[in-house]
């Protein structure tokens, strides 16, 4: 069995993404992420062998040391090799250091797979929009996304995900609960 670990958006963001998905399928382009029982998410680490229970703790407690933080997604863009249809994020610190931080903790507890797009310093954020499409489908697709999405699109990304596939099966959710530090008042 195959586990990743993902984040995953508010709402209002997430409704957004699903429609893209929707309106892929509805269009004959792409159906399966739309009948999936997944969730749009960016992942960030992929494995093939886990502790469940270790894993779940260690996924909370990370979660623990991060706050709701700003997603921005500003380009669609295709992997080549696999010819998958994406929505690039701007790479934050913040998201670059969560990354990080559970690459670092889950190289004590598991063996990451060695999936191409999440290999240490090869890790490429993306939420995929269709999978696996043929190559005379990829235009259409990126041209259907870029009509339902307005970008630059920001949402806020809220919480850490464990899922298995195929099938996909999500088994346990994380939100983000470190309350952000208010602004320090420059002194007049």
């Amino acid at each position: 069995m195959t586990y990743s670990i993902a984040v995953f958006f508010d709402e209002e963001t997430e409704q957004l993404l699903r429609q893209v998905w929707r309106v892929l399928a509805q269009s004959g382009l792409s159906d399966a992420l739309y009948l999936s029982n997944n969730r749009p998410h960016i992942t960030l680490s992929i494995y093939k062998n886990i502790d469940l229970e270790k894993t779940i703790k260690l996924l909370c407690s990370l979660a623990c040391e991060f706050p709701v933080m700003d997603v921005s997604f500003r380009a669609v863009a295709i992997f080549p090799n696999t010819k998958d249809v994406f929505l690039m994020p701007s790479v934050s610190v913040q998201l670059m250091d969560l990354e990080q931080k559970l690459r670092n903790a889950f190289a004590k507890i598991t063996i990451k797979s060695d999936t191409p797009y999440f290999l240490p310093g090869e890790w490429t954020p993306h939420c995929s929009m269709a999978n696996d499409v043929r190559p005379d489908l990829l235009l259409p697709i990126v041209q259907k996304v870029m009509n339902v999405i307005t970008f630059p699109l920001n949402g806020k990304i809220i919480g850490l995900g464990l899922t298995s596939y195929p099938p996909v099966n999500h088994l346990h959710y994380c939100p983000f609960t470190k309350e952000e530090a208010p602004e320090a008042n420059p002194a007049v």
